[in-house]
């Protein structure tokens, strides 16, 4: 004989039990004296359903009356909260959707302290799959809840909130209530290196979260920060004083920290702004403070479809001439990297590389390459920029080319103009698009409907990329700027 599971009948009819309220020995008196309510129940279905129901009624958690009923209080669960748990105790069902977030929140507080494990899986679940926008509008209520109570249970909304917030920071940090979030979370989040905003911001949010939680604040003014006494700022920095080691203070551009971080320095430490100046005035000074390394996320990505921030930070560290494979480091990127063309986009004639790329300054440009079955990026860094002229040599002694393949940093190779070619390094030429030497690096125009394009080191630049010709997928170009120093700040003045 076939088994059958006919789990629905058997929730309706042991729901009927409690509907009906028959042969019921427990009473369960729920909510404080102003909304009370008593439920009856049987206690060998709770026991056998909870484990704390089953403690409470093997422990002498409760009371019994002269006609036998067994007496349980719970004062702090609401009615409407715990008349939905005991309907899922004794059916297995429970309908979310007729609950206001509020409501849903407080039943998973309610299942974690009845140790219903099942439903406080279900509840998260639930929320993350249909209650998303919810979950945004209310994030630090959810965190206060996820982070307040056992990690284990809320486990899965606690990840879901918190890489939530990494990949789209301002749903906390705009958020009306972002001040009364508690310190020990705002401490958690801080530690993220994933957290994807920019490091002012943080800084500017936090100022503001401080300010918030340091009672004689309470009235002063940001704009009048040059009337702040050292008590006040004392007392910021006391606030602080978990979250200020957590700052990257030295992915900052030097304009930042003198607009938005100086303003404050006496809430930092002797030795960190110490390491902050020097940082930014010497390009080989190694702070004594934590180095924390850069974050990283979707809102500081380079804006590529070809290249990395780890890629941008190896090729820069071969601009600043250091030749050794870094592509990791505790500064991160150190130049502004403004897209300026995209041939997917823009069109991959040579006319339109030109009207978007001349007169631009120093430009990276990166190529994706057709053929062979692994992903290959050629491209080249010209210090000087395209001038859309006819056949005209341009002197570039800092330009080089480079080849990574399978986005292997790794193995990536170098090809720097030789000293004595230095002067032919740039081939300026309007009926092409970008071209180093003579050429070692082509791109054609229409470079994705032919294979005129062209890359052999053998010629103005060393001899280490020998790949011959090939058509393009997509090619890139950056215009390079430094970020602004210190000491270039004082030189301008």
């Amino acid at each position: 004989m076939t088994s059958m599971k006919l789990f629905n009948r058997l929730s309706e009819d042991i729901g009927q039990l409690l509907e009906k309220e028959e042969n019921y020995d427990m009473i369960i008196q729920i909510g404080g004296e102003e909304n009370e309510k008593e439920f009856k129940a049987h206690s060998l279905i709770l026991s056998a359903r909870s484990s704390y129901f089953k403690s409470a009624l093997n422990n002498n958690w409760t009371t019994k009356q002269n006609d036998g009923k067994i007496i349980f209080k719970k004062p702090n669960i609401s009615p409407k909260v715990f008349e939905l748990i005991l309907k899922y105790l004794y059916t297995g069902v429970i309908n979310f959707h007729e609950q206001e977030l509020n409501e849903i929140f407080d039943l998973l507080i309610a299942a974690d302290e009845l140790i219903l494990d099942e439903l406080t899986d279900q509840i998260q679940e639930h929320l993350i799959e249909h209650e998303s926008t919810q979950i945004q509008q209310n994030i630090v209520q959810v965190l206060h809840i996820v982070f307040g109570h056992d990690v284990i249970i809320f486990k899965k909304l606690q990840e879901y909130s918190v890489e939530r917030i990494c990949n789209d920071p301002e749903i906390l940090f705009d958020s009306p209530t972002f001040v009364t979030l508690e310190k020990h979370i705002l401490v958690e989040l801080l530690k993220k290196n994933d957290l994807g905003i920019e490091e002012v911001k943080i800084w500017q949010h936090l100022i503001k979260w401080g300010v918030a939680h340091t009672p004689c604040l309470a009235n002063v003014k940001f704009s009048e920060l040059s009337n702040w006494t050292t008590t006040e700022f004392n007392a910021l920095e006391k606030t602080l004083r978990d979250c200020l080691p957590l700052i990257r203070y030295f992915q900052m551009s030097s304009d930042e920290i003198y607009k938005k971080v100086f303003p404050y320095k006496k809430i930092l430490n002797k030795q960190l702004k110490q390491d902050i100046i020097a940082y930014f005035m010497s390009s080989d000074y190694q702070p004594k403070s934590l180095l924390l390394p850069p974050r990283s996320g979707p809102h500081l990505e380079i804006d590529s479809l070809l290249i990395t921030n780890e890629c941008c930070i190896l090729l820069e560290t071969w601009i600043r001439k250091e030749d050794k494979l870094v592509t990791n480091n505790s500064k991160g990127i150190l130049f502004n990297w403004k897209l300026i063309f995209r041939a997917s986009r823009d069109g991959y004639d040579a006319k339109n590389f030109h009207q978007r790329c001349d007169n631009q300054g120093a430009c990276i440009v990166v190529a994706k390459i057709a053929g062979n079955q692994h992903e290959r990026l050629i491209g080249g860094f010209n210090p000087i920029g395209w001038f859309d002229s006819i056949g005209q040599y341009s002197a570039a002694p800092d330009a080089f080319l480079f080849y990574i393949e399978n986005k292997s940093l790794i193995n990536a190779k170098i090809s720097r103009v030789l000293p004595y070619r230095a002067s032919k390094a740039i081939f300026q030429e309007a009926s092409c698009a970008a071209n180093f030497g003579a050429p070692d690096l082509r791109i054609s125009n229409n470079c994705n409907k032919n294979t005129l394009s062209f890359i052999n080191t053998t010629n103005f630049y060393e001899y280490t990329i020998t790949i011959g010709n090939f058509s393009v997928i997509d090619y890139e170009v950056f215009q390079i700027t430094k970020k602004e120093n210190l000491r270039d700040r004082r030189r301008s003045t």
